[in-house]
């Protein structure tokens, strides 16, 4: 028969095994939850990396919009060839805007759209309402240069109706809190 200290042995052995088994898992779990915080942060990072960079393009689009003062001046206040020209400058300066602009939110989209793959649920839900918002001023953009025209010196008045839309104000919303909402899910204070 086998005597105490033997049994002990068996038992430490085992409870032994029994450790570096749970350890063995323990890691491997604690690195597979590394691992997707990892890919998270450098996904949510590149979000908003994007979202910055929007902003930032948007805000210099309004100030060269400001710089089309001396045009307006000369469209209100110059003589007719001056008014003319102006005209063409002004369409043509506002066209190259709302383009570049689209160009941005349809890139936006796609880095919103890619960054659902890792987003949890809350964050899922917040991204598609910036998607849907960033969808219509797209529409809205590309249906104001379909009226805008040189004939119609007017129609860049259209401008109105993308500078005053109140979603601006929803889609910052939106953003600070996809914001707040990533940073904590990664745990960040």
């Amino acid at each position: 028969m086998m005597d105490i200290e033997q049994f002990i042995t068996i038992i430490i052995a085992l409870i032994g095994w029994f450790l570096a088994i749970y350890q063995f898992y323990s890691d491997k779990a604690a690195k597979k939850q590394y691992a997707t915080l990892n890919m998270k942060f450098e996904a949510y990072s590149r979000c908003i990396k994007k979202l910055e960079e929007i902003n930032s393009a948007a805000n210099k689009e309004i100030a060269s919009f400001l710089s089309l003062g001396e045009n307006m001046k000369n469209f209100f206040f110059g003589n007719p060839e001056e008014i003319e020209s102006s005209v063409n400058s002004i369409c043509s300066d506002i066209v190259n805007m709302l383009t570049n602009s689209i160009d941005r939110i349809v890139m936006l989209k796609q880095e919103l759209q890619s960054t659902l793959l890792v987003a949890s649920n809350d964050v899922c839900i917040i991204i598609n309402q910036l998607i849907v918002l960033t969808e219509e001023f797209e529409t809205e953009m590309r249906q104001c240069i379909s009226t805008i025209s040189h004939d119609d010196p007017m129609s860049f008045m259209n401008l109105k109706n993308i500078t005053e839309n109140t979603k601006w104000i929803q889609y910052k919303q939106k953003q600070e809190e996809l914001l707040l909402l990533m940073r904590q899910e990664l745990q960040i204070k």
